[in-house]
């Protein structure tokens, strides 16, 4: 039989994970190099920077000498970005792992939103796949 104090607890762990969720996502993205110069990466990766100081993530040292780009985000997200190169096709690469968010305002949702238009916008982006594993709750519209 349950006690009262193991109960009251149940229901705070309950009532916790209803609110809260974890989220990983892996995203390639597959953009043809318009031109011969090859700036297509850099160009990329200064709209990652762009998009990381608007929302407020911190980078992750780290990665300070290397091609991969990660940042951290409130309360325990982070974000990894690298390149994968060949002749014709820059990959750009997303590794997302967050814990702790509001499963009806999905944190960074509008990130992952807002670089995917960006791409699309600059870049002849040939293919998306996005692997997406999550607790969270869909939204009826």
């Amino acid at each position: 039989m349950l006690s009262l104090k193991n109960l009251l607890a149940f229901g705070v762990l309950f009532g916790l994970t209803s609110c809260f969720y974890s989220t990983k996502y892996v995203v390639k993205y597959d953009i043809i190099e318009s031109t011969k110069s090859g700036q297509a990466r850099e160009e990329i990766l200064n709209q990652i920077n762009i998009l990381a100081v608007k929302h407020k993530l911190q980078k992750d040292k780290k990665f300070s000498k290397t091609d991969t780009l990660g940042f951290f985000g409130s309360p325990y997200h982070y974000f990894k970005f690298w390149t994968d190169n060949n002749d014709v096709v820059v990959i750009l690469n997303l590794k997302y792992n967050g814990s702790f968010g509001n499963r009806k305002n999905p944190p960074y949702d509008s990130l992952l939103s807002q670089l995917t238009d960006s791409l699309n916008q600059n870049f002849n982006v040939t293919n998306i796949q996005i692997n997406e594993e999550t607790n969270r709750k869909n939204k009826i519209k």
